[in-house]
């Protein structure tokens, strides 16, 4: 009951209602503030995403115009490599001929020629190498100084005559000169001046016969018809076409002056949307950055908000629970104060009852105590007793024993006596039959006779005292135990002199074999050993002839088995050989086989993805050349080079490149591989990270375009690449720490706008 009212005063001392106030105020005026934000950061993001599409309009046109002119500059140099090859501007020899002729400033004549629109043809075809001849100074002086041409055909025209062409020869009717519609040196304009223009060959044909010597006629398409010949010009000719080419030189450098002046201006145009994107972006992110701010503690507010609201609600239910406790405590003690004084009554009663149970069990436990004393001597006066009767029955039980194997033994030695005598007997007997016993064993059985007569005497003894101790069983039981040991040992004895007696027998017999195989007997050896041989040295003759038949080593009984096995081994082995031998050319045919598969499979692809490359990288790039390249003949070690030349750009290697168009690059490279082995979906991961908004815009066009045979699966932050989306799975956080799940159906979405 203490504790319980010491937490309702600290409850009473704890109520947030000020906190809660104050949070709530808060959380009112962040909210407001966020209102105004979001107002300006929408305003914000409205223009970061007009002047990104203004970027992206004016990237385009930039785009566009770069192409333009790569494509302008491109052409101008073919044009140009065409041209300067025509005019042999890059023949070496003819340029150190005019050198050392002091004309090395000499121009091309085909340069400063300007003919009237559509009759380029017909000038090029009736002037032919004036078209290509060069122009220098003092032409005439030169030439008397001059000590030799040069090996190659070539035309020359002064370059610094000054004057009038000069009327000339009268001309076919309704024919004019091609001096007429042409400007250039004035030695051409002179031999342009004998050259007709006609529309037609039919013009031509009746013209022909009124020509002078010297005179000619050219049609619109480059015929020409002179006085009894007729030439026409060879359009296929690599050196035809110098005068439409350098008008469209001409044309070509303006129109890449002119893109190169647009590119400049769109430019500087995207630098200054870039500037004021970027101005615009660090707005939107500051406006973002104070959002998040105060998102972040407009979120605390509302959490410390809903904490002080929990806790005011806990603490209003914990106070209503300790009143109720408190009121049932009280209860409680008052019901506990009653039942106290009856159990201190009872107390008391029970007491008393047990001071004098305390005494009772005293007396008790003494007179337990002088019971267990006098149990305690009763079992050991039992357990005495016990064990006298145990030794007295373990005392007959050994002499009734003891009387028992006394008798057995009188038995058994009575019966090994007749034993040992017909043993005896028959020893003696086969003793007798040999002629020449040895010492040895003669000394044997006189003491094994001893030892027996010596044994008789025992057991007559042993019955003796059979007779006195029948009533003594303890003295019997030693005597006939001594006589045992006495008889066993006579017994081991005769055993031992018997095994001795017997080996003996063996060894005769054994040297008698030996000495009949060889053809020998024991009497005639005898006879013929002398008197002063001596057993050691015929022992070491014997050693010596053991020695020497050592030295020959054993004698291999199983080599005749060995020769077998290991002739079945070898044939085992020949065989793992053979096939071995014959599994190593399978499998040596196998790899021929699959070596020449993998190339063939291996060029395949690669021409496959070669092509598919070569194609798809101009549609993401808006232009250019890529291709694959091997590294090596061996189409199983060859590595493979990707060679990429965006347009507008002659790199040499793709490191030259930058890092958008690497990644466009192996975007290419990538969807070439894929179309070649297809999947059911494809997943890109932040493909288009390193794009701008242009090549975002191709790349978009290539997954549009294929996502009609595949699904893609496009993780990004790209804009342009999420519209090209039908599905939008998006993680936002609209308060701090909690994430949330967006998806949106793009068809849906625009249904519903609709």
């Amino acid at each position: 009951l203490d504790r319980l009212l010491t937490e309702r005063q600290r409850l009473d001392g704890e109520t947030p209602t000020q906190a809660l106030t104050a949070a709530e105020t808060m959380v009112n005026r962040l909210s407001a503030e966020m209102a105004g934000l979001r107002d300006d950061f929408t305003a914000a993001e409205s223009e970061v995403a007009r002047l990104r599409e203004s970027r992206s309009e004016v990237d385009a046109v930039l785009h566009k115009t770069r192409q333009d002119l790569a494509n302008s500059q491109g052409r101008l140099t073919s044009l140009e490599a065409l041209q300067q090859a025509a005019l042999r501007e890059d023949d070496a020899d003819l340029q150190q001929w005019l050198e050392s002729q002091q004309w090395s400033d000499a121009a091309r004549v085909a340069h400063s020629v300007r003919v009237a629109q559509g009759w380029e043809t017909a000038a090029e075809a009736a002037l032919g190498g004036f078209i290509r001849a060069l122009a220098v100074p003092n032409l005439e002086s030169r030439i008397a100084a001059m000590s030799a041409w040069p090996e190659q055909a070539m035309t020359l025209l002064a370059g610094d005559v000054q004057g009038d062409i000069g009327r000339g020869d009268a001309g076919p009717p309704n024919a004019r000169s091609l001096a007429s519609v042409l400007d250039g040196p004035l030695p051409l304009r002179r031999v342009a001046q004998r050259i007709y223009l006609v529309e037609d060959d039919a013009a031509a044909r009746s013209g022909q016969a009124g020509l002078r010597e010297g005179q000619m006629l050219v049609t619109r398409a480059g015929v020409c018809y002179g006085p009894g010949w007729v030439r026409t010009p060879r359009i296929s000719d690599a050196e035809d076409g110098l005068l439409k080419r350098e008008q469209n030189i001409t044309a070509l450098r303006k129109q890449v002056a002119e893109l190169q002046a647009r590119e400049t201006d769109r430019q500087t145009q995207m630098d200054d949307l870039r500037a004021r994107l970027q101005v615009a972006e660090e707005q939107r992110s500051t406006q973002a950055a104070r959002m998040d701010d105060l998102r972040r503690r407009h979120g605390e507010s509302l959490a410390e908000r809903q904490g002080l609201q929990v806790r005011l609600e806990q603490i209003q239910r914990r106070r209503k629970e300790l009143d109720d406790e408190t009121e049932e405590l009280r209860k409680q003690q008052s019901d506990f104060e009653l039942a106290l004084k009856d159990a201190r009554k009872r107390l008391d009663a029970i007491a008393g009852a047990a001071r004098d149970h305390v005494q009772r069990r005293q007396s008790v436990q003494d007179r337990l105590q002088q019971l267990r004393t006098q149990l305690q001597g009763a079992r050991g006066q039992r357990e005495q007793s016990a064990e006298r009767r145990q030794a007295l029955q373990v005392d007959l039980a050994g002499k009734r024993s003891a009387l028992q194997a006394t008798e057995d033994r009188q038995r058994e030695l009575s019966e090994r006596r007749g034993r040992v005598s017909e043993r005896v007997q028959t020893l003696s007997r086969e003793a007798a039959e040999f002629q020449t016993p040895d010492a040895e064993s003669q000394k044997s059985k006189a003491d094994s006779e001893a030892r027996r007569d010596e044994a008789r005497r025992a057991l007559e003894q042993a019955r003796g005292l059979l007779a006195e101790i029948e009533g003594r069983a303890e003295e019997q039981a030693r005597a006939a135990q001594a006589a045992e040991q006495a008889v066993e040992a006579a017994r081991e004895s005769q055993q031992q002199s018997q095994v001795a007696f017997e080996t003996a027998a063996v060894r005769r017999q054994t040297v008698e074999e030996q000495l009949a195989e060889i053809g020998h007997t024991p009497q005639a050896l005898c006879e013929q050993l002398s008197e002063e041989s001596k057993v050691a040295e015929w022992e070491q003759r014997i050693e010596s002839i053991e020695r020497r038949i050592s030295r020959l080593g054993a004698i291999n009984l199983a080599a005749i088995e060995e020769y077998e096995q290991e002739k079945e081994r070898e044939v085992y082995l020949q065989g793992q050989h053979a096939d071995l031998t014959e599994a190593l050319n399978t499998l040596e045919q196998a790899i021929a086989k699959i070596d020449r598969e993998t190339r063939s499979r291996f060029r395949d692809t690669f021409e496959k993805v070669n092509l598919r490359f070569a194609e798809m990288f101009p549609v993401l790039f808006g232009g250019g050349e890529a291709r694959l390249e091997l590294t090596e003949d061996d189409m199983l070690e060859t590595g493979v080079r990707v060679m990429a030349r965006p347009p507008g750009k002659r790199n040499a290697s793709i490191q030259m490149l930058s890092g958008g168009e690497k990644a466009l690059t192996a975007v290419a490279l990538l969807f070439a591989l894929f179309e070649l082995n297809p999947a059911p979906f494809c997943m890109l991961d932040e493909i288009d990270a390193p794009l701008d908004d242009a090549n975002v815009a191709r790349f978009c066009e290539l997954v549009k375009k294929m996502s009609e045979h595949v699904q893609f699966i496009v993780i990004t932050h790209n804009k342009l690449t999420m519209e090209l989306a039908q599905q939008l799975h998006g993680v936002t956080m609209a308060e701090p720490g909690v994430s949330r799940l967006v998806s949106v159906d793009i068809d849906q979405a625009l249904a519903m706008a609709s």
